[in-house]
């Protein structure tokens, strides 16, 4: 592009000669994942759930915009962020699929819009026949559990196993410094050793939680594990995302 300019009393002599770049190209966004939100407390009837997704733009990335649906209703918009926003949390009700979306807005306003699958949000309560028991566990009342109530074992090499087809899975527990530890057996390999106890007491958090790319048969089996003054390992709630 070439200015020629001119003034009142006859031509300014110089021209200036610029490249005029139109952006066209939409920005990259990936579908969001979904993943249940380790050390978060859920509310009574709803867990958080954590939404992370990668997008890139040559012109830059203005806005991201986070939709959510319920099987059966409409899209809503739960949420925006800036540039390099790349996560945010909703909420979800036990029972129901959801399904989310981000739409990438760029500084020329070029959009792009990514969905993942439906995914299903189910709970198990401590009571559920899902859930595999050994000898050891008994049921005790207790404040800070989800419905008042939980399943609790103390001898070493008890276990508690659910099989289920999922692409996450979350155990809910208190904390307290009655508490012991558990080792985690994801699929017959020790993912990790869970420590129960805490110096100060706290209702059911989400004390592990891991999550597949895809939704497949999964069991994960929870052992109480012999530890210094206390074995207590308490199970409230499991939930799982398919």
């Amino acid at each position: 592009m070439t200015v020629n300019a001119s003034g009142g009393t006859g031509p300014i002599e110089g021209s200036a000669t610029a490249d005029l770049i139109v952006d066209s190209t939409p920005p990259l966004v990936s579908a969001p994942d979904v993943r249940f939100v380790e050390g978060s407390t859920p509310g009574t009837d709803s867990i958080p759930l954590r939404l992370t997704w990668s997008g890139s733009d040559a012109s830059g990335t203005q806005q991201y915009e986070i939709g959510r649906i319920v099987e059966g209703g409409i899209w809503t918009t739960i949420g925006s962020g800036g540039p390099g926003t790349t996560a945010a949390t909703s909420y979800g009700e036990p029972n129901f699929s959801y399904r989310f979306r981000v739409r990438a807005r760029d500084l020329a306003g070029n959009e792009t819009t990514a969905a993942g699958p439906f995914v299903k949000l189910r709970r198990r309560p401590e009571t559920a026949p899902s859930i595999d028991y050994s000898a050891g566990w008994t049921t005790q009342s207790a404040g800070g559990a989800y419905g008042g109530w939980l399943r609790q074992a103390s001898a070493p090499g008890a276990d508690a196993a659910l099989t289920f087809t999922g692409r996450a899975f979350a155990w809910l527990s208190p904390v307290g410094p009655l508490r012991g530890s558990a080792e985690v057996y994801v699929d017959g390999v020790l993912a990790r050793t869970v420590e129960l106890r805490s110096a100060a007491g706290g209702n059911s958090r989400v004390v592990f939680a891991i999550d597949w790319p895809v939704s497949t048969l999964h069991t994960v089996r929870i052992r109480v594990v012999d530890s210094p003054g206390s074995d207590r390992v308490d199970i409230d709630e499991l939930y799982t995302l398919r």
